[in-house]
Order: structure tokens, then C-alpha cells, then sequence
């Protein structure tokens, strides 16, 4: 296990990177600039790289790292987020057009019905970008508050202000949702995104049963920070669970169990991993691994969408690809090697916005359409391309309206709760 250990824990040192509102990176300035004093910061390799404002150094790796250009945003990052983002909308948007009361038939052969494993990608991106932003507190206890609040207020006001105003409808229409969402456990679910119902309900905003994984995992990496001969072990031990679980009893009808089992948690792995080996690799070998994971992405993907092929263990495996691609981004990134597109990054900076609020808005209009009798006089390609403006448009508005509020009001709430800014 302590080999292990040595593999997962790294010591390096951040400095202060402030970030414009937006995105799901939140480059805080909480923590300690000075490594853990600890016994277990014998664990610690040496830090590999110091992110500070308005340059970023590197103490090995690929030599000097250029600055981002967004203030600290780290542009790789913020690309990667808008793919898992627009993936996901893609994939729910063949899904409502190809319902039955619409086209009844598959847009774009399904092709981007593969689409739902942009959640892969942001499992293995949200464990890369938490060690990333929060590894300098790893070992200092009294970190602890200052991770649980931010991830708190990262993820559950915008949550709570897409979701609640869902509860009054579902009771209103009865015909709304799946018919369980009514059920108090399902509810309670809902609010506190914590895993009180079967595994097979989802919460009254279905998207969020990655949140409730992500929540699991924060609480993970809060151990980790407090006591990180405890934490390590812990994650470790979760995936190991999952590996168990499958080689023995698959089919176990445990709803815990069957919870903390789910293939997705190994993405957490892989994005450790990338984190692990972040510039420690020869930039040529980064980009190959980066290379063939997309590749292996999409092609799997792909042939997963048209066949509908049953691929064992997809989750881990697009988790594996996943961290492939954010090792050699972020690698490209640090060596001033990178170029991006700009509308790309804007969609990373509106990525958990469109998580959101996609769903809502594509139930929205495929109820307008049905009601319009739209389907009789316009292409399905253009009902297609007309729900992704669509849920495009209505997550900028969200965001400009509602998160970057919330966003640019953290810090004076952290401050008047924690004392800390």
C-alpha cells in the first residue's frame, strides 16, 4: 500500500492563481503555500510545478511553463469541459428528437448518442483539477472547512436554483418526469444530493446523479487533506471495491453497495493518474497517449452509438481515454504548445451552467414542438440543430444572469462564515 501511496501523493507548491468567474476550476486562494509538515510528507515526490499570478514556472517537466491567458484559467482545462459539456447535450438531444413523439427515428444515424460519456470526462477531469487546485493543503486539518465550503458553494446554489422550481411542476403535471419523483426519499435525494433512493431513481433533475458522485468524492479528498494516511487509502480502497465487486458478485441486489460500485468511479482513478504523471512524461509521449485516447474515444464511442454494442466495463475504459487526453493538454498547455478555440473555452467557462440547465430546456422544447405540430413542417436536422442553440443560449443566460453572481459572491461569503479570504 505505502508504494501506492507514493504513486498517488504529491507535494508541490501553488501559488495564489485568481480566476475571472466561471468554470468549474476554482483556483481559491485558501490553503497553505508551504508543504505539509507532517510525517507524511515523506510520502511527497517532489512538486513538479508551481502555478502562481501572473506566470507559471515549472521545477522540472518540460522546462518553463508559458502563463495562461485568462487570468490563471488554465485554457486546456476549460476546453476539456466544454467537450464533456456539448457531448452530453448532444447525446440527450438525439435522444428527444428521436422520441416517438417527435421524429421516431434516429438523427444523424445516432451517432452522438455516445455522447452521455462526457460524463467519463468529467470524472477523470473533476479528480485531476481538485488535486491540482487543492493538493498544497493536503496534511493542514484546518483546510478542511475551506474545501468543503467552496465545493458547497460551487455546486449546490446554482444546483438548487435549476432544480427547485422542477418540484412544483412534477406535482402539478402529473404526467411530468418518470413517475417516482414525487417519493420522499427521491426528494430528499434531490436536495441534498446525497444517495437515499434505489440506485434506479434518479434525482428530480435526472443529470444530477453525477453530482452525487462528485459530492462522494469531495468528501473523499476532504479525508484526504485532513488526514491523508487515512484519505489515500480510502480512494484507493473505493475503487478497489468497485474491481471486487464485479470479480465476485456483479449482480448484488445491495443499493449501497451497488452505488459505490458503479464502473464510473474508476474514472477518479485515471484522473489521479493523470495528475500523477502531469509533466513527468517526455511531451512527445504525452501527446501520443493523448493521441490514441481520443481516438479510441470517439471511434469507441462511435461504433458503440451505430452497433449498439454492449463493451464491458465502458465506463472505466472511457475514464482511461479521458485521462489520456487531459495529460497531454494539460502537458501541451505548460509548453506554450497549445492553441484553442476561443468559443470552445467560452463553453468550458458556461460548462456546469449547460450541465444543468440542458435538461430542462430540451423537455422544454420538445413539448413546444409537440404542442406547435413542428414536426410535420421542419426537418428534423434543424429540430436538432435548433435544441442545442436552444440549451446553448438558455445556459449563457443562466450564467450571465444567476452564476457569475454567485461565483464573484463566494469569497466575501467565505469571509463573513470561515474568516478567511
Amino acid at each position: 500500500m505505502s508504494g501506492t501511496l507514493r504513486g498517488l501523493a504529491v507535494r508541490f507548491k501553488v501559488g495564489v492563481a485568481r480566476k475571472e468567474p466561471g468554470g468549474w476550476l476554482d483556483n481559491g486562494n485558501g490553503g497553505s503555500n508551504s508543504s505539509p509538515s507532517t510525517p507524511v510528507s515523506r510520502l511527497f515526490r517532489p512538486g513538479s510545478i508551481r502555478i502562481s499570478s501572473p506566470s507559471i514556472h515549472a521545477d522540472q517537466g518540460h522546462g518553463a511553463e508559458r502563463p495562461p491567458r485568462r487570468g490563471g484559467k488554465l485554457e486546456s482545462l476549460e476546453v476539456i469541459r466544454g467537450i464533456g459539456a456539448l457531448l452530453v447535450l448532444l447525446s440527450h438531444a438525439t435522444v428527444r428528437i428521436s422520441d416517438s413523439g417527435m421524429y421516431g427515428a434516429p438523427v444523424l444515424a445516432n451517432v452522438f448518442h455516445f455522447g452521455h460519456r462526457g460524463v467519463e470526462l468529467f470524472f477523470s477531469l473533476s479528480a485531476f483539477v481538485i488535486c491540482l487546485i487543492h493538493s498544497r493543503d493536503v496534511g493542514h486539518a484546518n483546510k478542511v472547512a475551506i474545501f468543503a465550503f467552496r465545493r458547497f458553494w460551487r455546486v449546490y446554489p446554482l444546483y438548487w436554483a435549476v432544480m427547485l422550481p422542477l418540484i412544483p411542476v412534477l406535482f402539478a403535471v402529473p404526467g411530468m418526469g418518470f413517475g417516482y419523483e414525487r417519493e420522499p426519499l427521491v426528494l430528499l435525494q434531490s436536495l441534498t444530493l446525497l444517495p437515499f433512493a434505489p440506485v434506479d431513481k434518479l434525482p428530480v433533475l435526472p443529470v444530477a446523479w453525477t453530482l452525487m458522485y462528485e459530492i462522494l468524492f469531495y468528501g473523499a479528498f476532504a479525508v484526504v487533506i485532513a488526514w491523508p494516511r487515512a484519505g489515500w487509502p480510502l480512494i484507493i480502497g473505493w475503487v478497489a471495491l468497485f474491481i471486487l465487486k464485479e470479480a465476485t458478485f456483479p449482480q448484488i441486489d445491495n443499493a449501497p453497495l451497488q452505488f459505490l460500485t458503479k464502473p464510473v468511479v474508476a474514472c477518479f482513478l485515471t484522473g489521479l493518474a493523470a495528475f500523477r504523471w502531469r509533466g513527468r512524461l517526455p511531451l512527445g509521449v504525452s501527446v501520443a497517449l493523448g493521441t490514441v485516447g481520443t481516438i479510441l474515444f470517439a471511434v469507441t464511442g462511435v461504433v458503440q452509438s451505430l452497433t449498439g454494442a454492449d463493451i464491458p466495463y465502458s465506463p472505466a475504459l472511457f475514464g482511461l481515454y479521458s485521462g489520456a487526453m487531459i495529460l497531454a493538454l494539460f502537458d501541451l498547455e505548460r509548453a506554450g504548445r497549445l492553441s484553442l478555440p476561443r468559443w470552445l473555452i467560452a463553453l468550458g467557462g458556461i460548462s456546469y451552467t449547460l450541465y444543468l440547465v440542458h435538461w430542462p430546456a430540451l423537455s422544454l422544447f420538445q413539448k413546444l414542438f409537440i404542442m406547435a405540430g413542428a414536426t410535420a413542417w421542419l426537418n428534423e436536422l434543424l429540430a436538432f440543430g435548433l435544441f442545442i442553440l436552444g440549451s446553448v443560449l438558455a445556459a449563457i443566460a443562466v450564467h450571465l444572469l444567476l452564476e457569475r453572481k454567485l461565483l464573484s459572491s463566494r469569497r466575501g461569503m467565505e469571509t463573513r462564515l470561515l474568516g478567511h479570504s
